[in-house]
């Protein structure tokens, strides 16, 4: 999780892509990004298409299927 980016001082291309890039050729297995302005997921794995999709679409981190959007629903009815 990336706490630090500040959205203000850079396009999302211009940080997103490299900085995606950079954790896959890492190693790293899965990067998701979460954008909250336009309720989008970015899921990147590599050697495979990056995709972006909508909260209400379902995802699979860790062989877990779930949206976003009822995660969200969940954290709200708990509280």
């Amino acid at each position: 999780m990336d706490t630090k980016a500040d959205p203000d001082t850079f396009s999302k291309t211009s940080y997103y892509m490299p900085k995606t890039q950079m954790l896959l050729d890492f190693g790293v297995e899965q990067v998701l990004w979460l954008y909250t302005d336009t309720e989008k997921v970015m899921v990147a794995q590599p050697n495979q298409p990056w995709w972006i999709v909508n909260w209400t679409n379902e995802i699979e981190v860790l062989g877990q299927k779930f949206t976003i959007q009822q995660i969200i629903r969940d954290a709200e009815s708990e509280s």
